[in-house]
């Protein structure tokens, strides 16, 4: 790769503007006095022996030669003029209004010198091949990278208590899978020294059995899909998850601005490199469903960093936080969910100082971008709108993703999330100030999506979830992919009671030609079986998929079924008038959407009879359907016996009937020689 010189701006004029005077005083954030006065011997000892560094130089003309293609996909970024050109706040603003999307102004700041206001450029672990940031960031090879993206897959079971004994970890072969074992404490961790205090002073000095099992992948790098939380492993999870953040934002920024002060002080010496950046400054982006699940984020993730200062924490507080909560008579879920702020429209910006966090950063001068789905598809725009422009380039350099109530966004519209993933660790259009001569081998041979962790947490998984790692991951440290063993039962065993609940397997041969097989099956046995025995009265018709919700819709029109139909797009007063009239009896069925379940979770009263078009994706929504049956039983005071359910299902269901089944049965529905099945 031909060497690009670079000239070295010197820092050490105090006419430059934005210079401050850095006294060399440290002070570390959540510590106590003690732990301050070890650190500066600790800093002290490390200045009398940093030595300015330069990497070798390559002499071989043939390989510089080979490898000059590497820089055509970034030659068209720069730009004849001495400076790059930024896109004014007025052009930003017109890809969606500021006053429901944050940070979109990328010429809020302008940062001529990065001094004491930015985080020390003390490294605790440069150079230690222990810790995974050197090994998988730092010090890897664009070479190494290439080879290894290439390298098989294997896949070996892990199971784990906590984790789920189904667990798996999929790698590259030659990978000896030591990072994966459980961590005994966060001493064992190679964390930045600045953050243990305000860690362990947050989730307490020890790490709880579920910390210790996560630990060692997350910090490893490896990427990780957890579709086991749960409400009561929040608090945990979302600690560890904001520490390994902070360890990663810190550690590159720190590497960063320790190596500006050796280029500063190598001035006379042009050939001095320093790979250590990516395309643009954004690290890390976590995504989430609501704008109440951002302000316990942050929140959380401030209380971590150790910093004192929290920069427009009022205007945050007025647009993210709310005090209302759902009723009462809501499922637990339902309120922790929805409560505070629900709006799922926002992206925020976050910079990271020497002494303060600074929210609503310009997306450019950013650390970490906080957004839901929605939120950042409609800053990414689309290709075929072309009325807006679309931006993308602060999303080149992610090297941490992670998603968080991932159930949620799956149940606004995972699209959105598909749309973001698409945009990920792309070439940047334009070249946004960047130094060519600082950006990392890697991802100028744009192999950074080899690199990038991405981390998934949910309480359930689904087949687009599962697609996302297969279409978008390709982490070279591996995959560690939990998954639970139902071994007590499914949501079926914790109705609590004895209700006919039949299964009927359907056999498409392919996913794509299931909903065809299954509106079939609907139409010519189930609904016929209904009306031979004058049973419909009562019926309440569950879907899924509101294409399929839309179908069946038009059939029923079509055939002049008495039935009324909820989507999560029908308004409240239509939604009372189909409840009302399913009650009395003048419709004899009703049909709802899983959508519209999890938003609402209305009480359907009437019901005498429960037909799964297919099953819900959230196995506590089987269970609360199938409890409207009992409700029934109760007011009419009749025996529940006579009341029932049915589940249309195929193999492709196989996650969502494991769910609701539980582990033990499933063999049965799947490789069976019937096709039906009756539990109660």
């Amino acid at each position: 790769m031909p060497k690009v010189k670079h000239s070295v701006r010197d820092i050490s004029d105090k006419s430059h503007k934005g210079y401050k005077r850095n006294t060399g005083r440290r002070t570390l954030r959540g510590s106590n006095p003690k732990d301050e006065i070890d650190q500066k011997e600790v800093a002290a000892k490390k200045a009398s022996s940093v030595q300015p560094q330069t990497t070798a130089t390559q002499e071989d003309g043939e390989d510089a030669d080979d490898k000059f293609n590497a820089y055509k996909a970034v030659l068209t970024l720069l730009k004849a003029e001495d400076e790059p050109k930024r896109p004014s706040s007025k052009s930003s603003k017109k890809i969606v209004d500021s006053d429901h999307v944050e940070g979109l102004d990328e010429n809020q700041e302008t940062e001529m010198v990065e001094s004491e206001d930015e985080i020390d450029g003390e490294d605790d672990n440069e150079g230690d091949m222990r810790d995974p940031f050197e090994t998988h960031f730092a010090a890897i090879e664009a070479s190494d990278v290439a080879e290894l993206a290439v390298k098989p897959v294997k896949t070996i079971k892990c199971p784990r208590k906590i984790l789920g004994k189904k667990s798996v970890l999929r790698v590259r072969e030659g990978d000896d899978c030591s990072s994966n074992s459980a961590v005994k404490s966060v001493d064992s961790l190679k964390i930045k020294y600045r953050l243990k205090a305000p860690f362990n002073r947050v989730n307490g000095e020890e790490l709880t059995d579920l910390q210790k099992e996560l630990a060692a992948p997350m910090l490893s790098y490896r990427d990780i899909f957890y579709p086991n939380r749960t409400y009561e492993d929040e608090e945990q999870l979302q600690t560890l998850y904001s520490m390994h953040i902070l360890n990663h934002i810190y550690k590159t920024r720190d590497r960063v601005l320790k190596n500006n002060a050796k280029l500063s002080a190598a001035e006379d010496s042009m050939d001095v490199e320093y790979r250590d950046q990516g395309f643009t400054r954004p690290k890390v982006l976590v995504l989430l469903p609501t704008r109440n699940a951002a302000w316990k984020f942050v929140n959380k993730m401030t209380d971590v960093s150790g910093l004192s200062q929290v920069e427009n924490r009022k205007r945050f507080k007025d647009a993210f936080y709310h005090e209302g909560m759902p009723p009462q008579n809501k499922p637990e879920d339902f309120r922790k969910f929805f409560a505070g702020n629900i709006d799922d429209m926002f992206c925020l910006g976050v910079k990271f100082t020497r002494q303060a966090t600074k929210l609503y950063s310009s997306f450019y001068n950013s650390d970490l971008i906080v957004a839901s789905p929605l939120g950042l598809k409609l800053v990414i725009g689309h290709e075929k709108d072309k009325s807006k422009k679309q931006d993308y380039d602060f999303l080149s350099s992610i090297e941490v993703l992670l998603l968080d109530q991932a159930e949620g966004m799956y149940m606004q519209t995972w699209d959105n999330v598909d749309h973001i993933l698409k945009h990920m660790n792309l070439t940047p259009r334009e070249s946004h100030g960047c130094d060519f001569s600082r950006v990392r081998n890697w991802y100028l041979e744009e192999n950074s999506k080899y690199l990038r962790q991405t981390i998934v947490m949910s309480e359930f998984s689904t087949p687009e979830m599962n697609h996302c790692f297969t279409k978008y991951c390709h982490n070279i440290a591996g995959l560690m992919k939990c998954r639970q063993f139902y071994d007590k039962g499914g949501a079926m065993a914790r109705i609590g009671l004895s209700i006919r609940q039949t299964f009927s397997r359907i056999e498409p041969p392919e996913p794509q030609d299931a909903p065809n097989m299954r509106f079939k099956h609907f139409t010519s046995v189930t609904l016929p079986s209904l009306f031979r025995s004058s049973s419909e009265k009562g019926t309440l018709i569950f879907v899924p998929s509101y294409m399929d919700f839309v179908r069946l819709r038009n059939y029923m029109d079509r055939e002049n079924i008495s039935c009324s139909s909820i989507s999560e797009y029908t308004d409240n007063s239509n939604v009372n008038r189909a409840r009302s009239w399913f009650k009395d009896g003048r419709t004899k069925m009703i049909m709802i959407t899983e959508r519209f379940h999890h938003f609402k979770r209305f009480l359907v009263k009437g019901v005498n009879q429960v037909i799964f078009y297919g099953l819900p994706e959230n196995p506590r929504f089987y269970k609360e359907i199938v409890l409207f049956l009992a409700r029934t039983a109760k007011e009419t005071e009749t025996d529940l016996s006579i009341y029932r359910t049915k589940v249309i299902y195929s193999k492709w269901d196989s996650l969502k009937v494991e769910r609701i089944v539980g582990s033990d049965r499933i063999g049965v529905l799947f490789e069976g020689i019937g096709e039906t099945y009756e539990f109660s």
